[in-house]
């Protein structure tokens, strides 16, 4: 992970990568990654372009650097890319060799592609590997034994876009400690929810 100038990153608990996750994070914007997510190999998260592009006509910059968030509970497949202004909400899942730029991703749906477009919603996902397993392991998994990756707006849910801009306009280090601290000590299972 590579941080610059005044940029703040903050790394839930209990997240499972699958080899070295690339993140570069610039320009004094934000990475923001929730509690129990999955990261597949050779991902990149990156929120900005590194050099300027502007416009030929009035001169002014097109491309500034944005934040990213992802949520609690997100899968990301292998070899995707998440650039800048993408927000992931709770419960969803980027496919595998997918391009997300500037998307919001709402909780319990799957985007894939290049670029990524929303393929299902009301889905959830569940962390166990298949690989080794039997004809009676697959039967017994046909149908989940509980719901506790359903999300649902309870009216806890923070506005991932709105506590971003608060981290952005701290005026301290501490403060964006402070405000960082707040996002740890929050456990409700929703607070990422997004519809």
């Amino acid at each position: 992970m590579v941080i610059f100038s005044h940029s703040a990153a903050y790394v839930g608990q209990n997240n499972y990568f699958n080899g070295k996750l690339n993140v570069i994070i610039s320009e004094g914007q934000n990475f923001i990654l929730g509690n129990q997510c999955m990261f597949s190999f050779d991902i990149w998260i990156r929120n900005s372009n590194a050099h300027l592009i502007y416009d030929a006509t009035n001169m002014q910059r097109s491309n500034p650097s944005k934040s990213i968030v992802i949520g609690d509970h997100v899968w990301i497949g292998h070899h995707a890319m998440i650039l800048k202004g993408s927000v992931i909400h709770s419960g969803s899942i980027v496919g595998a060799m997918s391009v997300l730029a500037g998307k919001t991703v709402k909780s319990n749906c799957s985007w894939a592609g290049n670029p990524a477009k929303r393929i299902q919603e009301n889905i959830f996902w569940s962390g166990e590997s298949v690989h080794s397993w039997t004809e009676p392991m697959t039967q017994h998994y046909s149908i989940f034994p509980h719901q506790n990756f359903v999300l649902e707006n309870d009216g806890q849910a923070m506005d991932m876009v709105a506590f971003d801009r608060k981290l952005l306009q701290a005026a301290s280090v501490q403060d964006k400690a402070r405000l960082l601290l707040t996002l740890a000590a929050n456990k409700n299972k929703n607070r990422f929810y997004g519809a």
